[in-house]
C-alpha cells in the first residue's frame, strides 16, 4: 500500500489495518493513504485514536471509478465510509 508523504500507519489499530486490507483488495491499482493521525481533523476525530485513515479518491475497481457503496458493504456497519471529495474516509465505529 502506498502512503502519501508524511503518512504513518504504524499506529493504526489491528481493524483499521485489516479494513485497509479488505479495501485493497477490492481495488485494481494501488490504495494510497492520504492521512492518518497526522494532519488536521475534527478535536474528536478517530483519526487520533489510530481509528480512522483517508485514502486518496483516484483508484480504480476493477477498471471504474470506486464505489464508496462497495466499500461500505464489504466493511460492514461497524465502519464508516464516507466520499469526502478528493478523498474517502474511513473509520472503525467500534469503541
Amino acid at each position: 500500500m502506498l502512503k502519501k508523504l508524511g503518512v504513518d500507519d504504524s499506529r493504526l489499530s489491528q481493524r483499521m489495518a485489516d479494513a485497509l486490507a479488505i479495501v485493497e483488495s477490492l481495488v485494481y491499482g494501488e490504495v494510497v493513504q492520504t492521512s492518518t493521525y497526522e494532519s488536521n481533523h475534527r478535536v474528536n476525530s478517530r483519526h487520533y485514536r489510530n481509528k480512522a485513515v483517508d485514502i486518496r479518491r483516484q483508484m480504480m475497481i476493477r477498471g471504474k471509478p470506486i464505489d464508496v457503496e462497495r466499500i461500505k458493504e464489504a466493511l460492514g456497519p461497524e465502519f464508516k465510509v464516507l466520499d469526502e471529495g478528493n478523498h474517502i474516509h474511513i473509520a472503525d465505529l467500534k469503541e
